[in-house]
């Protein structure tokens, strides 16, 4: 699938501490997706953004909170400048932020200009920690980084996951399983990730979530093929292999399964409503 771009976060403070502040002036972003979590916000220019399919419009103060499980394009009337800031969520050590950064679905929001302002001075915060390299950097990121979590659920005030999912092996698990379900992972490898045994981990699974390890996995890559289908013109072979399954009779079993038609029935029957 060339069409879909994939990113990977770079370091502004260390390699095992990956956080990165950058900005740009753009007339277009390519669609894409990415291992990381995303904050991109609009300081100039009008325009347009799909996010998994969904149009939206962009103006000075769009906000755009991002997930690995979301791609997403922008166009420009004329040009945009934007302030993006990506990180990996274990940059964070609150567990308290698991709400916000379990979401598979992207924050799309426009910020009062006192919001907007207010992100702004943290974010350049961060970048300067980036920059100055001072005794515990890091711990000083994490802190803003915080801080800048705690903004957006304001902002938007999701609704919070069960408490005991507040914490930071399900955290990590969350991630993991976010940022890799396109890839052959099992519960031994995410159990391998969290340094916790796969039995642990399958009934943290069930007790946090409410569903096991192997039926996240799977809805995480129905959610990502049921947006290629409406929104792409790729094939339903090249979707299966993308969005994870190991084979295309595999990816159209589970479909079928959860949605009551075949991904082809599925495809004309969103371009018919």
């Amino acid at each position: 699938m060339e069409h879909l771009i994939r990113h990977r976060v770079t370091n502004d403070l260390s390699d095992d501490f990956k956080i990165n502040v950058a900005r740009r002036e753009s007339r277009q972003v390519k669609p894409h997706w990415h291992d990381f979590y995303e904050l991109e916000l609009c300081i100039e220019g009008t325009g347009k953004s799909l996010i998994n399919g969904v149009e939206s419009l962009v103006v000075p103060g769009t906000l755009f909170f991002l997930t690995p499980t979301d791609y997403h394009s922008m166009e420009a009337d004329d040009k945009f400048q934007i302030v993006n800031l990506t990180f990996a969520p274990y940059c964070i050590e609150y567990s308290d932020f698991s709400e916000l950064l379990s979401l598979t679905q992207a924050v799309a929001t426009t910020l009062k200009p006192e919001e907007m302002q207010k992100l702004l001075m943290l974010i350049d915060m961060i970048e300067q920690e980036g920059m100055s390299r001072q005794f515990l950097n890091q711990k000083y990121a994490s802190h803003l980084l915080a801080c800048i979590m705690i903004e957006i659920l304001r902002i938007r005030r999701y609704k919070s996951m069960p408490e005991e999912a507040y914490n930071l092996p399900m955290q990590k698990l969350i991630y993991y399983i976010h940022s890799h379900f396109r890839e052959n992972i099992t519960l031994n490898t995410a159990a391998e990730f969290v340094g916790l045994s796969p039995g642990y981990v399958s009934k943290l699974f069930v007790k946090n979530l409410g569903i096991g390890f192997c039926e996240l996995l799977t809805q995480l890559r129905l959610k990502q093929a049921e947006n290629l289908l409406v929104h792409s013109g790729e094939s339903i072979t090249d979707i299966a292999f993308f969005c994870g399954f190991h084979s295309p009779s595999h990816f159209l079993r589970s479909f079928e399964q959860s949605y009551g038609v075949s991904p082809r029935q599925f495809r004309k029957n969103s371009q018919k409503s």
